[in-house]
């Protein structure tokens, strides 16, 4: 969702866009509730002296944790903001809607509006 259009004032850390972060919040739900069967198969191994399915039962634990940190910080970090004071030179995020984006595209384009002195 696009909150600015080419011509627009923005002031620095302005939300500029927003991602649809629902897919994120699903996949996320799904692997805490994996983290939580790990865990608990973790627990029967630990409770009936398979140390050997322990101890993957808890690498399984952990790696579904990292996962977990990492969409959640996606989850929160779903805006776009400016990193400037300036004006909207260029970019439009409508037409990308439901698109993928590759890492480094130029969505918007901001220009600093600091005094110009000419000679």
């Amino acid at each position: 969702l696009s909150m600015v259009q080419p011509g627009d004032l923005v002031d620095e850390s302005q939300v500029l866009a927003r991602m649809d972060s629902r897919e994120i919040r699903w996949e996320l739900s799904g692997v805490v509730a994996e983290q939580h069967q790990a865990l608990k198969k973790l627990d029967k191994s630990l409770a009936s002296d398979q140390v050997a399915n322990a101890q993957l039962s808890s690498l399984e634990a952990d790696r579904l944790g990292h996962k977990a940190r990492l969409l959640q910080y996606r989850e929160e970090n779903h805006e776009l903001r400016s990193p400037l004071d300036g004006i909207v030179l260029s970019g439009s995020i409508e037409h990308l809607s439901s698109a993928p984006v590759k890492l480094g595209q130029p969505l918007l384009e901001i220009g600093q509006l600091d005094p110009l002195r000419l000679e």
